[in-house]
């Protein structure tokens, strides 16, 4: 599976960005660019991890013997 989010620098800092839009990844409506490496990091990471719970949780709706990763 390929991960959703990933990070590049930018003019301030660090961007968060999704990959399929190529396009800042927002969280409660703010733009996540211009963080600190170490935020950026832990932003991508938080993202990812959800997105991986978020399609684990879909494939056990569709298919309730699938197991766990």
């Amino acid at each position: 599976m390929l991960l959703p989010f990933d990070l590049r620098a930018d003019r301030e800092g660090w961007t968060v960005f999704e990959i399929a839009t190529d396009r800042p990844a927002f969280l409660d409506g703010l733009p996540l660019t211009g963080l600190s490496l170490d935020e950026a990091e832990v932003a991508v990471n938080a993202l990812n991890k959800l997105e991986i719970a978020c399609q684990r949780t879909a494939r056990k709706m569709i298919n309730p013997a699938v197991s766990q990763f």
